[in-house]
């Protein structure tokens, strides 16, 4: 479907879409045969409403401007098995694009949109037996967020969500990402070459995951630029009950003004977290670099090599405890108060060739 931009009035009214479709505008330029082209010359069509699309094999929309101010979605996608928005705006009160799944194999791609506030820019629900795999690459999220991204997966359902090169502008009351899952569930998540902007405002947490049942976890956090302010942590991790989590955290930069820990991992229950942090630069104003709390009968592994601590602390840079009692902490406290005011160049020099490794049993 093509529609014409920099008309006099926006479309208006809710839009639903019962068969495969591509939306198509006048933003982009469209190429036809003998290698013709139109469009490309306005700007996005402006449709104040809503779209809601569900149970078909493939929906597209490029170069719209959709706004939506009551509850809901500005572009709901249910159970489509492949789903690709590009070069659009969303502004929403609620959710921006909320992407569903409970019963079948489905690909999303969410590229180069621009989102300008909303409760929640990106939702993803995935349930019973759905599995999702989505790609969100190269998005500018501004304005003022509940959670850029939320995603959510139970039952025995699989999320996989690669968050690759884009830029967090805004200010976030609770993340720039939160992911929870549950059951017997499977999640995979990705983030690389991501930048939260000097002028982000994160509330509370900059990633965050929390993972309960027998839940299996796999993540990867490399390549970011944390430059912004935040109230409490940057990346936090949580499990519970009997789940797993491994997780590498490798390369990034953390600067800015933490109100917290660059790090927070946190294990419960009978669950086991595996954690590799590696190679990172811990720079800026924080409270500590890495926070490690060990609970109940879970075990927690984690690597700790050849990372940079060149921030200001108000704490401890690196704090592990073991059921809450402080064992196994002392040593790396100790190290660390020895050297407060050493160069970056002077705390990698005195580190070991095996840099601090734990392993919480």
């Amino acid at each position: 479907m093509y529609t014409q931009g920099d008309t006099d009035l926006p479309y208006t009214g809710s839009v639903i879409v019962t068969g495969s479709t591509d939306f198509i505008s006048s933003f982009e330029v469209v190429t036809g045969m003998n290698g013709l082209t139109f469009g490309g010359n306005t700007g996005r069509p402006e449709l104040t409403g809503l779209i809601d699309v569900q149970n078909v094999a493939h929906f597209g929309i490029r170069g719209y401007e959709v706004t939506n101010s009551s509850k809901g979605s500005a572009l709901f996608v249910s159970e489509v098995a492949e789903f690709t928005a590009s070069k659009n705006v969303f502004t929403a009160s609620d959710i921006g694009i909320h992407v569903e799944n409970d019963a079948i194999e489905m690909a999303a791609e969410i590229r180069e949109n621009q989102f300008n506030g909303a409760s929640t820019a990106i939702k993803l629900d995935v349930h019973t037996t759905g599995d999702l795999t989505a790609e969100i690459d190269r998005n500018e999220f501004s304005g003022s967020f509940q959670d850029g991204l939320y995603g959510y997966n139970s039952g025995n359902s699989n999320l996989v969500v690669l968050l690759t090169n884009n830029d967090f502008s805004g200010s976030y009351v609770s993340s720039l990402g939160a992911f929870e899952n549950g059951g017997t569930s499977n999640l995979d998540v990705t983030i690389t070459g991501n930048t939260a902007a000097a002028a982000a405002t994160l509330s509370d947490d900059g990633f965050q995951f929390k993972s309960s049942g027998t839940a299996t976890n796999t993540l990867l956090v490399e390549g970011n630029e944390f430059l912004g302010t935040s109230g409490d942590s940057l990346v936090e991790i949580n499990t519970a009950d009997s789940s797993t989590f491994t997780a590498t955290i490798h390369d990034n930069t953390f600067d800015g003004v933490v109100d917290g820990q660059a790090v927070d991992l946190i294990s419960n229950g009978t669950s086991s977290l595996t954690a590799y942090v590696t190679e990172n630069l811990f720079d800026g104003e924080m409270e500590q670099a890495l926070n490690v709390d060990k609970l109940g009968s879970s075990k927690l592994n984690l690597t700790f090599n050849d990372n940079t601590l060149a921030a200001s602390f108000s704490d401890d840079a690196l704090s592990i405890a073991s059921n809450g009692d402080g064992v196994g902490s002392s040593l790396l406290k100790a190290w660390y108060r020895a050297i407060p005011s050493a160069a970056p160049s002077t705390l990698m020099a005195l580190m070991p060739t095996r840099s601090p490794r734990a392993r919480l049993n």
